[in-house]
């Protein structure tokens, strides 16, 4: 076996290597009863309501006192799975899993098709999984997944299926339906009108955004008038909150801070595709960054720079695949090419989250299903309304979900919310258990001032957890 075949299999392990943190979170995660995000219950609680035949974009003027941030896509989804796997995680959870695993299985055609080579795809692919927010989203509850499925297929329509009036109209749809899964799903229709029309194809631009514009108004007038407005307050209203640069870009740089290589990597094919005007994965990179630098309200986490870390990915992929093809190094197979194929798997080797298939994370894990196990145990022997501060703990308990403590309190410090009824029942102890988060004693800030101020002077400590704070009304006992 030369030299240079030894590096390619060692690179290879290297990238399978890789795949193995991405694999064991997604099993744990699946496996796990409870929620590994607080908004995976909101999620499932929306899928529930919507198989009972509830308006997720209810008032907020009564009870229940939960916004639905997102599109209704997602929960419709969540429903129909919710019917098989019965009211559970897992049920969002499958969905979100199976988006990730086909969209990485068009990313690895794509790169292929780019560069004829399955090294740069099997990179490309590597070098996704290993970045945090896409290995922690992958098979979460949650909206993401789905969303940049949809808006990424459209994207690798364009490029694989020739241009076509049938494949326009592919592109047209499957964008939809990425804005009906998450409204800021706006990267990949903001990459293609802009390359269409730089490329001077306006014809075409036409084809594909006159009927998505048309489409999308059409939709969006019809959950208008079905909520009686509500569809536009919980999904534009209730989401613009405070906004802050520096969370954004903190969060940014901790995505990216560990690949140096692949960043300079990016950063040449960027500058390269300029002079060569061969712009369409550098603008989807740039579009996909404004998206989640736009993104960066209070709450916002690290699922908001999904769409960046592909772009990352695919811009370095195809970076290394020409720096492979290049004269000099074709010239020096057996040592330049070996350093730099090194280079790249130490690179990825090094970034990579082995902590995840450890013996202390699947510790962690069991400890924390305990102690969920012993919350529940709680939550289901109290015949009354409860107070669950995420949302899986009712749910997964039989309990109807009454607040959403942090989007609540986020629309009472903007005035948006009337907190009166809530703290009226605090003030009467009329919810017979509630279950506050807490942090070496101190409790959740999630709630208002005035509902934890509630809360100290009429409830008092039932039972505690590493995590957990469980609280009875003070006259009376369980």
């Amino acid at each position: 076996m030369n030299e240079n075949r030894a590096v390619k299999i060692a690179f290879v392990a290297a990238l399978l290597f890789c795949l193995l943190p991405f694999i064991v979170q997604s099993l744990a995660v699946l496996a796990y009863r409870y929620e590994a995000d607080d908004s995976e219950g909101v999620v499932l609680n929306q899928g529930w309501q919507i198989l009972h035949g509830e308006d997720i974009y209810g008032r907020i003027d009564r009870y229940p006192f939960v916004t639905a941030v997102y599109p209704p896509l997602f929960p419709l989804a969540a429903a129909l799975m919710i019917k098989l796997a019965g009211p559970r995680l897992l049920a969002g959870r499958l969905i979100s899993f199976f988006s990730s695993l086909l969209l990485l299985l068009i990313l690895f055609f794509v790169i292929k098709k780019k560069t004829a080579g399955y090294l740069p795809s099997l990179l490309c692919v590597s070098l996704l999984v290993s970045l945090f927010p896409f290995q922690n989203w992958a098979c979460l509850c949650r909206v993401d997944l789905l969303a940049i499925l949809f808006s990424f297929s459209a994207l690798a329509v364009y490029l694989l299926a020739g241009e076509s009036v049938l494949a326009d109209e592919v592109i047209a749809g499957l964008m939809l339906l990425g804005l009906f899964t998450k409204q800021t799903a706006l990267a990949v229709p903001a990459t293609l009108l802009l390359h269409l029309i730089f490329t001077g194809k306006g014809k075409r631009a036409a084809r594909i955004f006159l009927p998505l514009f048309a489409l999308f108004a059409s939709v969006f007038s019809l959950l208008l008038l079905i909520t009686q407005g509500r569809y536009f307050s919980h999904t534009v209203l209730y989401v613009a909150n405070a906004y802050s640069l520096p969370d954004a870009l903190a969060i940014f740089w901790r995505t990216i801070c560990n690949y140096p290589l692949f960043a300079v990597l990016a950063a040449a094919l960027t500058f390269d595709s300029a002079r060569k005007k061969d712009l369409l994965f550098p603008v989807y990179l740039a579009a996909s960054f404004l998206v989640g630098l736009l993104s960066g309200k209070t709450g916002a986490n690290y699922n908001f720079w999904l769409e960046f870390c592909i772009g990352f990915s695919v811009l370095a992929s195809l970076a290394a695949a020409r720096v492979m093809d290049r004269p000099e190094v074709r010239a020096f197979s057996a040592s330049s090419r070996s350093v730099f194929l090194l280079a790249v798997a130490a690179q990825l080797l090094f970034a990579s989250n082995y902590w995840l298939i450890s013996r202390d994370y699947q510790n962690n894990l069991r400890t924390l299903s305990g102690e969920g196990d012993f919350i529940s145990s709680f939550i289901k022997t109290v015949p009354g309304p409860v107070l669950t501060e995420t949302a899986g703990l009712s749910i997964l308990n039989g309990k109807p979900f009454l607040l959403e403590p942090f989007g609540m309190k986020v629309l009472a410090e903007e005035g948006l919310w009337d907190e009166s009824p809530v703290l009226r029942d605090l003030n009467a102890q009329k919810f017979d258990l509630i279950a506050i988060k807490s942090n070496k004693g101190e409790r959740s800030s999630r709630f208002t001032p005035k509902m934890l101020a509630a809360m100290k002077a009429h409830y008092v400590r039932l039972a505690v957890s590493p995590h957990w704070e469980l609280l009875r009304p003070r006259d009376r006992k369980l």
